[in-house]
């Protein structure tokens, strides 16, 4: 009895889950028509999104922000910073690092110095002595040919342009300066007019044919103390300021050049050739050349100084 009971519980509870199963399917005859497939499909899984890949991790950059370790632009970042470190904290270590590096500053003068000596002797288009010659024989050719240069320049100044002479009857340095511009005169030609500030001829009585200066003329041109000097065109088209104080003859010649030229009196053949120097600067147009290649290619720049150099000297 006890038997058949547990059976049929079993039994009424597998009817039950099977009623439970049947309405939970059941389609009511009232819903909208589905096809032959009336139960419906199932939603559709939606699509996984691709998992991205893992970003690359770049590796440590190789390249050196800085100037490599021991090169001039290295050591001129550090040197003195060691130097002060071993001040503030002179230990052995600190002190050795600054003396080490002392060392190697030497070392690479020493190289550098060595190098230019050898090409002193290899290249002998930039021998100085040929620009600024030392020997007192070659001293002596080379002003011989400068001052006549020089003279027929000046003339040919004195030609277009005269000289105002402003001084002060009791100045000591107006009398000193005074047979200087008497031999410009004489040696040049110029033609001086001597102006006196304070109306009264000189002490020396030198430049008797004086021309006193009533309009304060000096004052218009900035005279701030005597003698005072100018470069002055025959027409007055230009007035040029030569020296304020006494100076010598051959200062006076070289600010007269500078001036004629800068008046274009003179051209700049004509100031080259009575210069003492014979420049770079001279024989090469700078401002043609190309920047970015001067800074990054050493032969082009050796490339234009060497035939200007070579051209200018006959080779």
């Amino acid at each position: 009895m006890k038997s058949n009971y547990l059976g049929l519980s079993m039994l009424c509870a597998l009817a039950f889950a099977a009623t439970a199963t049947a309405d939970a399917n059941f389609v009511n005859d009232k819903s909208a028509a589905q096809g032959w497939h009336f139960y419906g499909e199932p939603e559709p899984e939606e699509p996984k999104k691709p998992v991205p890949p893992p970003v690359p991790i770049a590796p440590p950059s190789t390249a050196k922000s800085g100037p490599e370790p021991m090169s001039t632009k290295w050591i001129r970042a550090h040197f003195m910073e060691f130097v002060g470190e071993a001040i503030n904290d002179p230990s052995p270590e600190n002190i050795q690092r600054a003396r080490y590096m002392q060392r190697v500053i030497m070392d690479k003068a020493t190289a550098f110095r060595e190098a230019w000596m050898q090409d002193v002797i290899n290249n002998p288009l930039l021998d100085e002595t040929q620009a600024r010659p030392t020997s007192s024989f070659a001293l002596n050719a080379k002003n011989e040919a400068k001052n006549r240069a020089e003279q027929e320049v000046v003339q040919e100044v004195a030609k277009q342009a005269g000289l105002w002479f402003f001084f002060e009857s009791t100045c000591d340095y107006c009398k000193r300066q005074a047979p200087i511009v008497q031999r410009l005169m004489s040696k040049y030609g110029f033609n001086v007019n001597a102006i006196s500030i304070d109306l009264a001829p000189m002490e020396n009585g030198m430049f008797p044919e004086y021309q006193p200066d009533t309009k304060q003329k000096y004052k218009e041109l900035g005279v701030q103390r005597v003698p005072a000097l100018f470069l002055v065109g025959n027409s007055g088209e230009f007035v040029a300021p030569i020296s304020q104080g006494i100076v010598t003859e051959s200062e006076i010649v070289r600010l007269v050049l500078i001036q004629a030229k800068t008046a274009n009196v003179i051209s700049e053949e004509q100031f080259n050739d009575a210069s003492a120097v014979e420049s770079l600067q001279q024989i090469t147009r700078f401002e043609d050349i190309d920047e970015e290649r001067a800074l990054t290619d050493a032969n082009y720049l050796v490339e234009i100084l060497e035939s200007n150099l070579k051209a200018q000297q006959g080779y």
